[in-house]
Formats: C-alpha cells, sequence, structure tokens
C-alpha cells in the first residue's frame, strides 16, 4: 500500500478546520471523537500508543503525542479521500 502525498492544499484545509474548532469552542471533544476513531479503526496500534501513555513522561509530552498521532491519521485520511 502505497501512502498518499499530503499536499499544502489538505494541510490548509486542515489549519482552517483546527481554527474553527477552537472558536466555536469544540476542539477538545472534536480531537476526543478523532482519537476514538483513529483507536477503533487501528487496534492493533494501541500497542505502541499505550505504553507511552503509561510511562513517567510528563503529561504535557503525552498530549502532544497524541496530538501528533491524530493530526497525522486526520491528514492522511483527507488526502486519501481526494479524487
Amino acid at each position: 500500500m502505497k501512502l498518499p502525498v499530503i499536499t499544502r492544499k489538505t494541510i490548509k484545509e486542515h489549519i482552517e478546520h483546527i481554527k474553527k474548532e477552537k472558536k466555536s469552542k469544540t476542539f477538545k471533544s472534536w480531537s476526543n471523537k478523532l482519537l476514538k476513531k483513529f483507536m477503533e479503526e487501528n487496534p492493533e496500534l494501541t500497542e505502541i500508543i499505550i505504553p507511552t501513555l503509561e510511562s513517567k513522561k510528563p503529561d504535557e509530552y503525552k498530549k502532544g503525542y497524541l496530538a501528533g498521532i491524530t493530526t497525522l491519521y486526520e491528514l492522511l485520511r483527507k488526502q486519501a479521500n481526494k479524487p
């Protein structure tokens, strides 16, 4: 399987979506739903994610880790759905 190349347009769309979610104060809810969907679609990745979340790393590190995973997932999903 070849991963789609994430275009500048997709990144801009994603950033605009995040701005909209933050402005409407629904960003955390949207982000949590996205992470839940990601974990449901990729349950095998819990073997990678859970140990990091259970580690002694600072909470800020863990938040950034989850944010990075969900951002990459969302960008790949959006790009793959483009014609």
